[in-house]
């Protein structure tokens, strides 16, 4: 007998395919497999989201925090050239289209911003004359939180107001404003001599009159207000205002200011949040209480600047004491307004609060 042809009858070659091999390979996905896939997919999509979020939130905040860095380091260039910090409102030689030469802040640092061509077209501005290319509707992203950049309806956001303390809502017996209220001042006053309240006088500080008080350190330079009860209308060319004498904010002024007056001296201050405020804070006070203080779109609390060019996260549980003193730059000149904003009662007593960096940690 032939061995190898009874081989090679029993052992088909290699290449041949059994039937059964063809029809599993045509089969495609059950529904059963398909289902468990896309519920993989959906679990996997539901672990990745909030990553995602959290990464793109963690993006966007560092953003801020470096838009307000460069806002510091502008207020430091502009204080070491003119030995003095701008104010939050101030003249502007050259540009006299609104309110007589008048600018707020966010203009004489924009040469130390890297916005140098933007403040050469308000520096050569010719009353009357039409320009095609004015940048009053420019958008600068170093005045803009990437949070409302496209959300805002305005041509030229501003997220960032300066600390304006009293913002001269509060004025001294002889017509001068408190320089221990905030770190911008009005360069310009509102009235005519003799100075009388509400009238009163031009007043300037500089980083190193800070400094030599309560420290730059432990002073507010700027902060967001873009949270969701305030306004996303205000730009960085608005003319600033002058903040009516003990009345209520004034959004054009690009200022955040410090809390009304407590009623009566002995009152404890209360439990209000001051950083990202909600209608349950506003306690006895008028609509646009929330357009006083620090908000932002950032969970949790507000990117902020300091004098010394320090940037950190406040906490929206910041205590109220604690936040009035760092709007203070001189706890000894300050207005009778922030001195009763700044105890606090331990049983009979109202010490001052002693300023610790733990109070701005936000929440973990």
């Amino acid at each position: 007998m032939d061995v190898s042809h009874q081989l090679t009858r029993s052992c088909p070659p290699a290449t041949r395919r059994r039937p059964w091999a063809f029809g599993r390979q045509a089969q495609g996905f059950t529904l059963v497999e398909l289902l468990v896939t896309i519920s993989i997919l959906l679990i996997i999509l539901a672990f990745l989201l909030p990553v995602l979020a959290t990464a793109r939130e963690a993006a966007r905040r560092a953003g801020c925090m470096n838009n307000l860095a460069q806002i510091g380091k502008g207020v430091t260039g502009f204080d070491t050239n003119q030995g003095s910090m701008p104010g939050w409102r101030m003249t502007l030689p050259g540009y006299t289209e609104i309110s007589l030469q008048q600018v707020s802040w966010t203009i004489p640092i924009l040469p130390y911003v890297d916005e140098l061509d933007v403040f050469d077209w308000f520096r050569t501005y010719a009353a009357g004359v039409a320009s095609l290319d004015d940048v009053r509707t420019k958008l600068l992203s170093r005045y803009a939180c990437p949070t409302i950049v496209s959300e805002t309806k305005t041509l030229a956001p501003l997220s960032y107001m300066g600390n304006g303390g009293t913002g001269a809502e509060v004025i001294r017996a002889g017509g001068t404003q408190y320089r221990g209220d905030g770190a911008f001042l009005d360069l310009v006053g509102n009235g005519v001599a003799p100075f009388v309240p509400p009238n009163y006088a031009a007043t300037t500080q500089s980083l190193s009159m800070i400094g030599a008080r309560d420290g730059t350190a432990a002073t507010l330079l700027a902060t967001e207000r873009t949270g969701a009860n305030s306004p996303l209308t205000p730009s960085w060319a608005d003319a600033p205002l002058p903040a009516p004498l003990l009345a209520n904010a004034v959004v054009t002024t690009h200022l955040i200011l410090h809390p009304p007056a407590l009623v009566g001296a002995a009152t404890p201050p209360p439990e209000k949040r001051f950083v990202n405020p909600t209608p349950a804070s506003m306690i006895a006070e008028p609509a646009d209480y929330v357009f006083r203080y620090p908000s932002s779109r950032h969970p949790g609390g507000v990117s902020a600047v300091f004098c010394d060019g320090r940037t950190q996260f406040i906490s929206d549980a910041i205590a109220p004491w604690v936040y009035c003193q760092i709007l203070t730059t001189d706890r000894r000149t300050q207005s009778p307004r922030a001195t009763a904003w700044e105890v606090y009662p331990v049983g009979a007593l109202w010490p001052r609060y002693v300023f610790d960096q733990r109070d701005l940690q936000p929440k973990r």
